[in-house]
């Protein structure tokens, strides 16, 4: 590549450049199919969108190259039930896309230990194993594998699962346009930031029905110093201290 590089920048006679070096590697890629690449944005898009709609931390980014794709997005460092479940959701949420858009899902959602079906299973696990949100409070490690766990567990895991992807199926189907939208311009722009991000989400308006669980506050802020005793208000009334909620 790099000789071929150095040709053309001779052939110019110009120094080598990175338009050189580019059109070389250009020349050794395979071709880009653009069916895939939609596929891909499309699966991206379920992730944004699903977040969006979960109100789940921003993304802050967002990537689809001509073999995979990536939504980059913090997830709260507080773990409520309801955060939980809206979690496993995200996770599965680009498989979910790609069935609305296409009747049919590609293996991309369960390629590898770090792939959208195994996190989804992991943070299933976690949550019967080690978070006490299970029928037990004995703790398993949650790193283990699905199969290696007892047979009420691994139902418990499955029905999670099942019930997540009813909950993605429910939230998404009505929202293929918005979904098809989202892909096309990850397609034309390959890597938003944060601001694009929230540019193309941000008339997409959020049903409270859709977030319900994953809003629950993980802290109330302390209640107010309680005052001397026997203090009164101006009214007269004895001095009561409320906690505000988060």
């Amino acid at each position: 590549m790099i000789r071929d590089a150095r040709t053309r920048a001779r052939a110019k006679r110009t120094p080598l450049t990175f338009v050189d070096m580019k059109a070389a590697a250009d020349a050794i890629r395979p071709p880009v199919d653009p069916g895939l690449i939609w596929r891909i944005a499309v699966h991206e898009a379920g992730h944004l969108l699903a977040g969006h709609l979960l109100q789940l931390p921003s993304a802050s980014r967002a990537i689809v190259t001509g073999s995979d794709g990536r939504v980059i997005r913090p997830y709260p460092t507080c773990r409520l039930p309801g955060t939980v479940s809206a979690m496993i959701v995200h996770h599965l949420s680009g498989r979910v896309a790609e069935s609305l858009v296409f009747d049919v899902i590609s293996h991309g959602a369960g390629s590898g230990p770090e792939s959208d079906l195994a996190c989804a299973t992991r943070t299933a696990v976690a949550a019967e194993c080690s978070y006490g949100f299970g029928a037990s409070l004995g703790w398993i490690d949650p790193e283990t594998p699905l199969y290696l766990l007892p047979r009420d567990i691994q139902s418990r895991v499955e029905d999670r699962l099942a019930e997540a992807e009813a909950r993605t199926r429910r939230i998404l189907t009505q929202r293929k346009p918005d979904i098809e939208r989202i892909a096309r311009v990850l397609m034309e722009k390959r890597d938003l930031n944060a601001r694009e991000i929230a540019d193309i989400l941000s008339d997409i308006p959020i049903n409270s029905r859709d977030a319900e669980g994953s809003l629950q506050p993980c802290s109330r802020k302390p209640p107010h110093p309680a005052g001397p005793s026997g203090a009164r208000d101006q009214g007269g009334g004895p001095v009561h201290s409320i906690p505000d909620e988060a």
